[in-house]
């Protein structure tokens, strides 16, 4: 019995170093919201417009906004990416020339 409670709290002890391990090499808050700020000025035409999107409520972001979605977590900041990307109407492009560039990888 003994030996389990030591298993149990050796796995307990390896499950929070993962975790710590884990949040070091997930990207902060701030460099999630630059990133998708960085992507949304790309797509949209004018600064003033990728401001407005970014702070703007989407039912697609549960709510949210994608700047907020972005703050939040690494997943809510892929799906931001998602939405602007078929806002831009660039998904299709993006991914044909994805394929393009992989082409040319060497094997």
């Amino acid at each position: 019995m003994q030996d389990d409670a030591a298993v149990w709290a050796a796995i307990e002890e390896i499950r929070g170093e993962v975790a710590r391990l884990k949040a070091g090499i997930e990207e902060p808050p701030r460099g999630r919201a630059i990133a998708i700020m960085l992507h949304a000025r790309l797509v949209f035409d004018a600064p003033e417009k990728a401001d407005a999107w970014l702070v703007e409520r989407s039912a697609d972001l549960d709510g949210r906004s994608p700047l907020e979605a972005a703050l939040e977590s690494a997943d809510g900041r892929t799906a931001a990416m998602d939405l602007l990307m078929k806002l831009g109407g660039r998904d299709q492009e993006l991914e044909r020339d994805l394929d393009a560039l992989l082409a040319r990888l060497p094997r």
